[in-house]
Parts: C-alpha cells; sequence; structure tokens
C-alpha cells in the first residue's frame, strides 16, 4: 500500500477500513466486521510507528465512530473496542495523565 506517496493517518484509516469492509461483505459474513478495527489498528501503526499519544488517541476515536455505524447500519451487536484501545496504548496513555 506505502507506494512511496505521503498518506495522511486519516487517509490511511479510511482506505483500509475500505478495504477490509469489502472484503468482509464479500464473504457474506457479517461477523467478520468487529475483527477489521483491530487489524486497521495494528496496520497504522506499522505504517506510522511514531505517532504521538494525541494521534493514537485520534486514531481511536475514528475507530470507535466508524465501528459504531457499522454496528447501526447492519443491526450487530455493539462491536467491543477493547482490543484496539490496548493495541493504541490508550490505557497506557490515560494512566499517564492522571499522575
Amino acid at each position: 500500500m506505502n507506494d512511496g506517496s505521503k498518506v495522511s493517518v486519516g487517509t490511511f484509516i479510511g482506505q483500509q477500513l475500505a478495504a477490509k469492509k469489502r472484503a468482509v461483505a464479500a464473504t457474506r459474513n457479517m461477523g467478520g466486521y468487529p475483527a477489521i478495527y483491530p487489524e486497521v489498528a495494528r496496520d497504522v501503526l506499522k505504517q506510522f510507528p511514531d505517532l504521538t499519544d494525541a494521534q493514537r488517541i485520534t486514531v481511536f476515536g475514528t475507530l470507535k465512530e466508524d465501528a459504531e455505524l457499522t454496528t447501526k447500519r447492519s443491526g450487530l451487536p455493539v462491536i467491543a473496542l477493547g482490543s484496539v484501545s490496548r493495541i493504541l496504548g490508550i490505557p497506557r496513555i490515560a494512566a499517564s495523565r492522571k499522575e
């Protein structure tokens, strides 16, 4: 996916979500949607390893918003994002802000 051109984090997330949702839709297995979000979080960190804490929180918010929209549109149960939070280091960030 990285062709040498600069792509923003937001654009990268959008591209990843679209590609992974198309793949799930092709299988006609609605249960595959929850697995998309941890995969995208890992892909973002692989592509952008130097994200700041604020950027990681923003990535989480973007994925959370998309998961909520997907849940509403599909009628799936609420998609849990605990693993996405852990992958992005959100608990560590929250703990360091409490100190």
